[in-house]
């Protein structure tokens, strides 16, 4: 047994090394380590976390306006779908703009709109074929 451990410990770097040239090749590659990945299930379940986890991936977007803009809009196809169906480019990007979102529900509850600006930057992610697009205006 001290000999495999031994071993192991000798190993351990040259196994790093390996790991780091592979994600190396691939600039964009992002960890799978996360503190609470969604599960998808047989039927389906999960898939709408998913979409909310991948909205609020955008700066200052948090469960309430992913949440409103997945009970418009409930996959990512539908959305893009519903850009295609656009009849003018700014139509598009403010098609989102007008999505109200809910705060603290009940009598103390506040609404509020998506806004143009995060409509846009949406829009841009989800429409363009340039993977270097910066998201703004």
């Amino acid at each position: 047994m001290l000999a495999r451990f031994s071993k192991a410990l000798a190993e351990a770097p040259e196994g790093e090394k390996n790991m780091l040239k592979k994600c190396q090749a691939f600039s964009w590659y992002a960890d799978a380590d996360s503190s609470c990945p969604v599960k998808i299930g047989k039927d389906g379940s999960g898939f709408l976390k998913l979409w909310q986890q991948q909205i609020q991936q955008f700066n200052n977007v948090g469960p309430e306006v992913a949440e409103a803009i997945t009970s418009e809009y409930p996959s990512p196809q539908s959305l893009i779908k519903a850009y295609k169906e656009c009849s003018s480019l700014k139509k598009a990007e403010t098609l989102l703009q007008d999505i109200v979102v809910r705060r603290n529900y009940g009598p103390l509850g506040t609404q509020r709109r998506i806004g143009p600006e995060l409509s846009y930057k949406i829009y841009l992610f989800y429409t363009s074929k340039d993977g270097d697009q910066i998201l703004q205006r």
